[in-house]
């Protein structure tokens, strides 16, 4: 059964100094430069500097006037000041370029003086998680500071998702659109200064998918001819470009929404149908060497209304419809060796921080579909719901307002795959999911 409750979750410009340019005296312009010339050419005193206003007599000419001589005194005098003046105002460039560094530098220090993101051992931010809305909208200050376009709304949706992410890209972090310790040193500027090569970087581009590693496609199921080993790392991939990680501690089961076991695509927006959904289950065998197992099963719900299925969003306000979990990372604990008393063991699904309010969507108007408005209302609703389970389910046909079910002639191996101890699971759309290096 699944119910909502409200949710409390919810290029950097470069600082140039300005260049200390040279400054060049000026020197005596030569004769031709001069707009007077012959015998009786007078100076004004600012030509009186120049050389082409002393007049040098001829033989058989007067002498030069005294007061041509103390004209070129004055010149001399005058042509000096000048020089003096132009080193003087060249000296007060350079001071007010001293003084631009000194505010560069004091603007540096009011910037590394800024708040920084301060996250507790082992906090992380992410879609799903219950982190303070202070700290949500802090990390959506500081994405837009870096020139990303996002709300800050203190809520931790996809739009916030895909700017950690774009950040992440931008700065050689691994790309899974979660805030740990290595996001947050490069935000607060404390990350050390060796390169962190990209998860991504490098990697070859599938010719028949145009979606790049790190970019939105459609993936894929790995090749059944391959050996486990290479399947493995194929689903692990997946996993990990869409912000999931690798138990180390038991079973990783990787959701894939929109695609059959038989490799056939469907539109992941439905929330009714069959069993047409993928669940692969990745761990360790006994011998230490990797095992991979399919299931065919539904991560929709099949049901287009239910009176079980309302409950309230972030303000309170009664939302009815049936539930669909969003994508997103989960941890999953044993909850019961028996679901409804005859279908086999179930596991409780909760967010990565051990809450059991998971992040859904709504079919708001019972048509089977979870339309793109649903989905953003959802969002920025901050929709959960409680008690989603996997659990066996029914017949032909899955039995959900919201949990994850396996087709029931499966249902029992996926629980000796899976055993009692708790599993992480990571739920992609596969129409629009992040490709992973190749």
């Amino acid at each position: 059964m699944a119910t909502v409750s409200s949710s409390t979750k919810n290029r950097p410009s470069t600082n140039c100094s300005p260049s200390k340019g040279k400054t060049e005296k000026v020197a005596p312009a030569t004769s031709k430069d001069s707009p007077a010339s012959g015998k009786d050419a007078k100076c004004s005193p600012q030509e009186s500097r120049h050389s082409d206003c002393v007049k040098l007599s001829k033989e058989g000419e007067e002498p030069v006037k005294s007061e041509t001589v103390d004209n070129v005194a004055k010149g001399l005098a005058s042509w000096a000041q000048t020089d003096k003046d132009v080193d003087s105002k060249a000296d007060s460039k350079l001071q007010k370029s001293a003084g631009s560094d000194d505010a560069t530098a004091s603007g540096q220090s009011a910037q590394s003086d800024a708040p920084k993101l301060d996250l507790g051992e082992g906090e992380l931010l992410s879609r799903g998680s219950e982190a303070s809305p202070e700290k949500i909208s802090q990390l959506q200050e500081m994405l837009k500071g870096q020139g990303l376009e996002l709300a800050v709304d203190g809520k931790f949706g996809p739009e916030t998702q895909n700017a950690v992410r774009e950040y992440q890209r931008q700065n050689g972090l691994k790309v899974d659109g979660i805030v740990g310790p290595e996001t947050q040193g490069a935000l607060n500027g404390t990350r050390a200064e060796q390169p962190v090569e990209s998860a991504n970087a490098g990697a070859a581009v599938d010719p028949a998918n145009p979606a790049a590693p790190g970019e939105l496609g459609k993936l894929s199921l790995a090749d059944p001819n391959l050996s486990p080993q290479e399947q493995y790392e194929h689903y692990k991939g997946i996993i990990e470009a869409n912000g999931g990680k690798i138990n180390a501690d038991g079973p990783t089961v990787l959701g894939l929404r929109g695609l059959g076991v038989d490799g056939t695509f469907h539109d992941s927006a439905e929330n009714v149908g069959g069993y047409n959904d993928t669940f692969v289950v990745l761990k360790q065998g006994a011998d230490g060497k990797p095992v991979v197992q399919t299931f065919q099963g539904a991560t929709h719900a099949n049901q287009r209304s239910s009176g079980g299925s309302v409950g309230t969003d972030s303000s309170g306000r009664s939302v009815r419809g049936v539930a669909q979990i969003q994508p997103g990372t989960y941890d999953v604990d044993f909850n019961s060796a028996n679901y409804g008393g005859r279908w086999g063991a179930s596991y409780h699904v909760k967010t990565e921080d051990g809450s059991g309010k998971v992040p859904t969507y709504r079919d708001l108007n019972a048509d089977g579909v979870i339309s793109t408005t649903e989905r953003d209302k959802a969002t920025s609703g901050g929709y959960t719901a409680t008690e989603i389970l996997f659990h066996n389910g029914k017949g032909s046909s899955p039995s959900s307002i919201g949990c994850q079910t396996i087709i029931p002639s499966q249902h029992d191996a996926f629980s000796r795959a899976v055993g009692r101890g708790g599993f992480s699971y990571t739920l992609v759309d596969a129409n629009n999911g992040y490709m992973p290096a190749g």
